[in-house]
């Protein structure tokens, strides 16, 4: 196809006199190309564009170039580049030619980065990079539908991942697209209501109290006995427990050895401690004698590593550092919690485990849910019922024997009676105290 084309400046029909744009905004104009059809024929095909100077971007002066068939679509669109560029956006391809690849790494820079904490952004991009781009990097945006979603999610599932994975990735997807619409980007978003696999809710694993009584005394000579001790009395969330520092005075963050309190007020992500983003992340819990007197033992080991590591130690404060005072990682803090598992003879828990069975002893103790959601650090009470309020062995022999007392009262006798004639196949007669009576069950026999 031959294209020829010419530049032709818009006229006014009412004669008056059009002010010229100022620098830096934009030209627009009229073009007329010259285009040949598949069967030799030529027409001649009218646009506009818009011309609009971006400034100097990684040492280069960068341009973008805006299509329309009318003026004032055109217009619009350089409205919309020149309000970005005027808030500091870093501008992205001309919508009609948006890739979704685009589209993503433009949210992930400009709003994600810029909205959301570290760690957020690093988690998001990985899902882009990983999981999201492969598929669907090289649509355009314009052009993504809702069965592209529906076939991505499906790919997502035969590759072997987990409903609640894919629910995650989804959100992510469906979270930028959503920004896209905000944006006028676009007029719908075709994440929207997508067919997921069911997510079924897996209920938190929790040691036993016998459990963790062996626990504790394997926790004999081992050199991170207080972490561990801590965590199952406290529920610290790891990042938390890695990021504690010694409090330098009665206001500053974390273990306070003189007030017998932990201050919670940062977290450790990625080697580097940021402060927790929630007010009801932010609290300050109790520490009982025991564990203060073994928070002391820590710290005078920890002088001695000190003097053992000698100018390979970097001091940052930290309460559970590596052997020489750097922040540890969350992986060898894991692989560490194998070694008192294997000594105790216990299964292979997870070192969050500790932290579902500080709240689930806590609330089998008679702790108020409200309690135990403060402790936690939970934004809702609504989340620790939700996460919390599950069954353990302990727990539903509770409830049934408080169904028990319910139902008989002080009538125990009348529960052993029905019991045993149960077992011998035949019921009582109905009496005062409980009417059995005998009804057919509808669908039975």
């Amino acid at each position: 196809m031959t294209t020829l084309a010419t530049d032709t400046k818009p006229k006014r029909d009412d004669g008056q006199r059009r002010r010229g744009r100022g620098s830096g905004e934009g030209t627009i104009y009229k073009r007329i190309d010259a285009r040949r059809r598949k069967d030799g024929t030529v027409v001649e095909v009218e646009r506009w564009l818009a011309m609009v100077d971006l400034g100097v971007r990684s040492g280069k002066r960068k341009r973008q170039v805006l299509y329309g068939t009318t003026r004032t679509e055109v217009a619009q669109k350089l409205t919309k580049v020149l309000r970005d560029r005027d808030r500091g956006l870093e501008p992205i391809a001309e919508p009609a030619r948006t890739t979704l690849k685009d589209w993503l790494e433009h949210w992930l820079e400009d709003v994600v980065k810029r909205s959301k904490r570290p760690n957020t952004y690093l988690n998001y991009e990985q899902s882009v990079r990983v999981h999201i781009l492969p598929r669907l990097g090289s649509k355009r945006l314009s052009a993504l539908r809702r069965r592209d979603i529906d076939t991505w999610i499906t790919d997502r599932e035969r590759s072997g991942l987990g409903a609640r994975t894919i629910h995650r990735l989804w959100a992510v997807l469906h979270s930028a697209l959503e920004h896209a619409v905000r944006t006028d980007r676009l007029a719908i978003n075709p994440a929207s209501r997508p067919t997921l696999p069911r997510a079924e809710r897996d209920e938190p694993r929790t040691l036993s109290r016998d459990q963790v009584r062996t626990l504790i005394a394997a926790l004999a000579n081992e050199h991170d006995a207080a972490l561990y001790a801590l965590e199952l009395t406290t529920g610290l969330r790891q990042g938390e427990l890695l990021g504690l520092r010694w409090a330098r005075d009665e206001t500053g963050p974390g273990v306070d050895l003189e007030r017998s309190e932990v201050r919670v007020t940062e977290q450790m992500q990625h080697g580097e401690l940021a402060p927790l983003k929630r007010g009801a992340s932010r609290r300050v819990l109790r520490l009982r004698p025991w564990l203060v007197a073994l928070l002391v033992d820590h710290q005078d080991r920890q002088a001695e590593l000190r003097l053992l590591a000698a100018q390979r130690w970097q001091e940052h404060g930290l309460v559970f550092p590596s052997r020489v005072g750097t922040p540890r990682r969350a992986g060898n803090a894991w692989l560490s919690w194998k070694r008192p598992l294997k000594r105790a003879g216990l299964p292979d828990y997870k070192f969050h485990e500790l932290r579902h069975t500080a709240a689930s002893m806590a609330l089998s103790e008679g702790a108020s849910l409200f309690h135990v959601s403060r402790m936690l650090g939970h934004s809702s009470i609504a989340i620790t019922g939700d996460t919390y309020g599950h069954w353990t062995d302990e727990g539903r022999e509770d409830v049934a024997a408080r169904l028990e007392r319910a139902i008989f009262g002080a009538q125990n006798g009348l529960a052993t009676t029905l019991a045993t004639t149960a077992a011998a196949g035949a019921l009582p007669e109905a009496d005062s105290k409980l009417e059995i009576a005998s009804r057919r069950v509808p669908g039975g026999e």
